[in-house]
C-alpha cells in the first residue's frame, strides 16, 4: 500500500515494516484519541457563557473567549480525522456503516469536530475502528489521513509532555538514573538539562539525563584507568 503512518513521533512504512507494527501503532492511536480530546477540552477556561453547537467558528464549535484556542483546535482536529477516517472506510465498503452521533459535520458532510456532548460517541467510534484495524489499513487512500493523524497527535503530545516518552517526571527521573531528588536537582542547577514546567509539575529531558549519566560513567572509567596506570604494580619494568 505504501503509506507512511506517524504515531508518537515515530514513522512506519507499511511496505517495509512488519504489518503487525502498523496495526499496533494505529490501534494505539485510536485507543489514546479520547484521552487527548478530553484533556484538550479540559484546558478550555470556563466563562459565563455556555458552550454551544449553534453558530460556532470554522470548526463548528464555538465557546466564547477567554479560552485556549489551540486546545479547541486540537480537540476538533483529533476528532475530525477520526471521523474522516471512518467515513472513508465506510464509503469504500471495507467496514460496515454506523451512525456519526456526536461528530460535528459541515454542509458538505465532512467531519470538522465534536459536539459538546460528543465524547462518549467518539469513544465508541474509536473502539469500533480498533476492531477493524486490518481492514482500515487495507483501504485505498488512507495514507494521507494516517500521516495527518500522526502530525496532529505530535502537536497534542507537545501540549501534554507528560505523555511523551522524551520527558520524565521527577519520580521517573529518580528511577531512570538511580539517584534521589536532591542529586537530580544538583544536576539541574549545574545546567545543561532542559526542563518543562507542565501542569503536572516539573518535567525533565530524558535524553539529556541519559547524556549526563554517560558522561559521568565515562569520567569514572577515565579516573579508574588513570589510577591503574599510576599504580607501581601495573607499571612495566
Amino acid at each position: 500500500m505504501g503509506c507512511v503512518y506517524i504515531a508518537r513521533g515515530r514513522c512506519i512504512n507499511i511496505d517495509e515494516k512488519l504489518r503487525a507494527d502498523a496495526e499496533h501503532l494505529l490501534n494505539k492511536h485510536l485507543l489514546e484519541t479520547p484521552f487527548f480530546v478530553e484533556q484538550h477540552r479540559a484546558r478550555m477556561n470556563p466563562t459565563n457563557y455556555a458552550y454551544s453547537d449553534d453558530g460556532g467558528g470554522s470548526t463548528g464549535f464555538g465557546p466564547k473567549s477567554p479560552c485556549q484556542d489551540n486546545a479547541i483546535d486540537l480537540a476538533d482536529y483529533e476528532v475530525a480525522l477520526i471521523g474522516e477516517l471512518a467515513m472513508l472506510c465506510m464509503d469504500a465498503g471495507t467496514i460496515q456503516p454506523r451512525p456519526f452521533n456526536g461528530f460535528w459535520r459541515n454542509r458538505k458532510g465532512h467531519c470538522v469536530g465534536m459536539m459538546v456532548d460528543g465524547l462518549p460517541h467518539v469513544k465508541a467510534m474509536c473502539e469500533y475502528l480498533r476492531a477493524h484495524v486490518p481492514a482500515i489499513l487495507d483501504t485505498e487512500g488512507v495514507g494521507e489521513l494516517l500521516v495527518e493523524m500522526g502530525h496532529v497527535r505530535k502537536k497534542s503530545m507537545q501540549m501534554f509532555p507528560n505523555e511523551d516518552d522524551n520527558w520524565l517526571t521527577m519520580e521517573e527521573a529518580e528511577e531512570f538514573t538511580g539517584h534521589d531528588e536532591s542529586w537530580i536537582y544538583k544536576w539541574l542547577k549545574a545546567g545543561g538539562i532542559p526542563t518543562l514546567d507542565d501542569r503536572w509539575g516539573l518535567m525533565i529531558s530524558k535524553k539529556h539525563l541519559q547524556t549526563k549519566i554517560a558522561l559521568i560513567y565515562a569520567s569514572k572509567l577515565a579516573a579508574i584507568n588513570k589510577a591503574r596506570s599510576c599504580n607501581p604494580k601495573n607499571q612495566k619494568v
